[in-house]
């Protein structure tokens, strides 16, 4: 069994911009990995090695949409303030919208269970985070191009959490 996600990846350059980005707002907490930024589209847990149906329904997602821009707001966050997930909120986007929801679709109708909580777009940036003495200043700008849609297998490896893609493919 492997726990899977798909998502959409950041470039270095955002990635980068980010990581500066929360360092240095000074919080305590436990940062996420900068390879490991990515915008989860759905979440599919513990998932067996067939991956055929979810590869399919990946890329008939992923022609349906071109390439598109993507602008962190700011940052949020979920939970109580002193044991906070923060997060980097997202512009609103008709194309994620879209992709999202139409991903969601073609995995139910190939019978794939997946998390159906609402989409909701950010970037994880820490856990366990103590917001209580924190000003969440608006990050430096970041702009990237979301161009392809990828599977993600997460594992720890040597106690490591790590995201590596298993399946890749272009929007478009």
């Amino acid at each position: 069994m492997m726990r899977l996600f798909i998502g959409l990846g950041l470039p270095n350059n955002a990635r980068d911009a980010l990581y500066n980005a929360v360092s240095a707002l000074g919080v305590r907490g436990r940062m996420t990995r900068r390879e490991n930024y990515h915008v989860t589209l759905a979440f599919l847990g513990e998932h067996d090695e067939k991956l055929n149906p979810v590869e399919s329904s990946i890329t008939a997602a992923a022609q349906t949409c071109a390439p598109f821009a993507l602008t962190v707001t700011g940052f949020g966050f979920f939970g109580r303030r002193d044991s906070a997930l923060l997060y980097a909120k997202l512009q609103a986007s008709r194309p994620l919208q879209t992709l999202a929801d139409t991903l969601r679709t073609l995995l139910s109708e190939a019978g794939e269970p997946f998390d159906d909580k609402p989409f909701a777009a950010h970037i994880t940036l820490m856990r366990k985070a103590d917001l209580t003495a924190a000003d969440l200043q608006t990050p430096p700008p970041v702009a990237f191009t979301a161009d392809r849609l990828t599977l993600y297998h997460s594992a720890r490896v040597q106690d490591v959490l790590r995201y590596r893609p298993v399946f890749e493919t272009k929007l478009g």
